[in-house]
């Protein structure tokens, strides 16, 4: 017989893989669900792709100084091995990933063979013991082979596990509750998996709508994040204590405070301190940084979803030519880390202006219809008390007055439908709120400014 033959690997894809990795850190959620360590043949590549992972899972961009500090934690930093993997780098690095994957695969059928063939030969054991653990061993391998593909049996016995989850929590929402009843009756709160778009024309308080999502979320004990390109932390700690102590942001940034305004503030201040909102106070106007630090948000704090102030102004690194590509790029990428993470993320976007037809419309939506695509729930908020006085409700809430109230339109649902809803709004502290009974408010707000919520 000649040499035995080298077991299945594929070194060049596995330093192409390594490569791309040091070189563009984002390419780890494109091949994270693909790859283990294990995967690795060399025991090199094996060890710093460990060491990417580790980084990325605590949220950092692997490069080459962070996963040489990382090595270094356990031994040889292998700088020399990094700057020569750094030298190759693909944009095909998936398919590269599912080569190393099915050389990985190949070298585990080769292992449960020769020991099926061990075990033949050893009549010591019974012949149906062998048989069974040869069967098992396969179905394991092609069960790891898969990829996340399972029988739709499967998929049917995780909805029942659900449903009955669902009927033993009376009193909890599957996702997370937002405090509008029209939205939660229909949804069950925002779900893990979603990505909800909310848009809006500028000054219809899209930001305030999903900031009064946030704080009732975090409210009912949810943790989020909140990432604001416009705002600093500071600004939105004082538009969430705003909307809990009805004292307008601008006077508690800017003004001085009356003694009745503090002792309000301090009666919800440790209220608001023990919610799980988390700000990431890096710049946060990168994809890349965005997508890193909602990573680590979930790990750390175990976050059941994100809100991301706005989606025009993301900077979009290298990806596209233009700026609808740019849109759609990160939508899809923004759905995909919340399929992976199993949270919800919310995206806001701007609209283009219409002012002979302000009503908000899918079509409308600012660079692309590919954000569209890509959501699973987009949601208008409209405020014809903005334009002027002859601007009306649509027909069914035609008898609703628009004075300090906002039209929420869920014009895509791809798993509730599309409906629409009435909700408060107090121009004051730019706050959202419930209504629960349209007959009994609509009288309050024709006579009366809102009361603040206090």
């Amino acid at each position: 017989m000649g040499d035995m033959q080298m077991l299945p690997q594929a070194i060049d894809s596995e330093n192409i893989v390594i490569g791309t990795l040091l070189n563009y850190g984002n390419a780890y959620s494109k091949i994270a669900d693909i790859l283990t360590v294990d995967c690795f043949y060399n025991h090199k590549n094996k060890r710093i792709y460990g060491a990417i992972v580790s980084v990325c899972e605590r949220g950092d961009t692997p490069d080459m100084i962070m996963v040489k500090n990382e090595l270094a934690k356990t031994g040889e930093p292998l700088a020399y091995e990094l700057v020569e993997l750094a030298a190759n780098s693909s944009a095909q690095i998936y398919n590269h990933a599912l080569y190393v994957k099915e050389q990985f695969i190949r070298r585990q059928v080769i292992t449960i063979a020769q020991q099926a063939v061990t075990q033949a030969y050893f009549t010591g054991l019974d012949i149906d013991d062998v048989i069974n653990n040869l069967y098992e061993n396969i179905k394991n391998v092609y069960s790891n082979a898969a990829s996340g593909v399972i029988h739709i049996s499967e998929a049917v016995e995780r909805m029942r596990e659900n449903i009955k989850k669902n009927m033993l929590n009376k009193n909890k929402l599957p996702g997370s509750y937002t405090g509008f009843t029209a939205f939660d009756k229909r949804s069950g709160g925002l779900q893990p998996t979603d990505l909800v778009i909310v848009a809006g024309e500028s000054s219809m308080g899209k930001t305030s709508f999903a900031l009064s999502v946030a704080n009732n979320i975090a409210s009912y004990g949810d943790e989020i994040a909140i990432y604001s390109l416009e705002m600093s932390s500071v600004q939105l700690a004082a538009r969430i204590s705003s909307m809990n102590t009805g004292i307008p942001s601008n006077e508690i940034l800017y003004s001085r405070l009356t003694n009745e305004q503090m002792e309000r503030i301090e009666t919800n201040i440790n209220r608001i301190c023990n919610t799980g909102i988390y700000i990431d106070e890096r710049s946060t106007s990168n994809m890349d940084t965005i997508i890193s630090s909602i990573r680590n948000m979930v790990s750390k704090y175990n976050i059941k979803g994100a809100v991301i102030d706005y989606l025009q102004i993301v900077n979009i690194n290298g990806e596209g030519s233009n700026e609808e590509t740019k849109l759609g790029v990160a939508s899809r990428r923004l759905k995909n880390l919340a399929k992976d993470l199993n949270i919800w993320i919310m995206a806001l976007s701007q609209l283009n202006r219409n002012d002979a037809n302000p009503y908000p419309t899918l079509g409308r939506l600012r660079g692309s219809g590919q954000i569209g695509e890509a959501a699973d729930i987009v949601a208008f908020v409209y405020r014809p008390e903005y334009y002027n006085s002859s601007k009306q409700y649509p027909d069914e809430f035609s008898e609703v007055s628009t004075k300090n109230t906002a039209l929420i339109d869920v014009a895509k649902g791809r798993n509730i439908g599309t409906f629409r809803f009435i909700t408060k709004f107090n121009k004051t502290i730019t706050h959202f709120s419930n209504i629960d009974d349209l007959s009994e408010v609509n009288r309050e707000l024709i006579t009366a400014d809102i009361e603040a919520p206090f």
